[in-house]
């Protein structure tokens, strides 16, 4: 669909994004078949932004908040409230967590399982920063979720390809696709 929407464009070419998880699987797509893609007309190696969904980047900031706090605690609900607007808003936002979580880590004592679930957390963002420039991203109207195309998909899929209460397999979807 993106070659052909993409031999189809006219004017500068748009920012394109990848928004995934960026776990095992999200990076290998990422790695051989997104990065590999060349735009249809011009050859020209596509030039994507990866960008990890901010949804599972703020799932690592409240599981540190527990392991540092104990879930459910004003102090949890506070840090984490806190680290996720500097995430978002602020330049150097990843990094800046990480700060405040090394800091608090080191003046606490927690028992093996919180601080295998600290690191985890703590290591997942600290791996991830470059795909993390969240307050950049939000400046070039890069999304930071990927609510917009499911909610896309949603359209597309359930409200044309198959009417409400009806169902519908791949083979009819594509008889329909092909017929449009």
């Amino acid at each position: 669909v993106l070659t052909d929407v993409l031999a189809r464009w006219q004017g500068p070419l748009p920012t394109l994004a990848y928004v995934a998880d960026s776990g095992g699987n999200e990076s290998s797509y990422f790695e051989d078949t997104l990065r590999r893609m060349r735009h249809p007309r011009t050859g020209e190696p596509l030039e994507w932004q990866r960008v990890v969904h901010v949804y599972h980047a703020a799932e690592r900031v409240w599981a540190m908040a527990a392991a540092l706090f104990g879930k459910g605690t004003k102090r949890y609900f506070a840090w984490a409230r806190r680290m996720l607007r500097l995430l978002k808003r602020k330049p150097r936002g990843p990094y800046r967590v990480l700060h405040s979580a090394a800091t608090l880590r080191a003046c606490r004592k927690m028992s093996n399982s919180r601080l295998n679930d600290f690191r985890k957390a703590y290591n997942y963002i600290r791996r991830r920063t470059k795909w993390m420039r969240y307050y950049e991203y939000r400046k070039r109207h890069i999304p930071l979720g990927s609510g917009i195309t499911e909610a896309a998909c949603k359209t597309v899929f359930t409200e044309r390809l198959k009417l409400s209460g009806m169902r519908w397999k791949k083979a009819g979807a594509q008889q329909i696709l092909t017929l449009r």
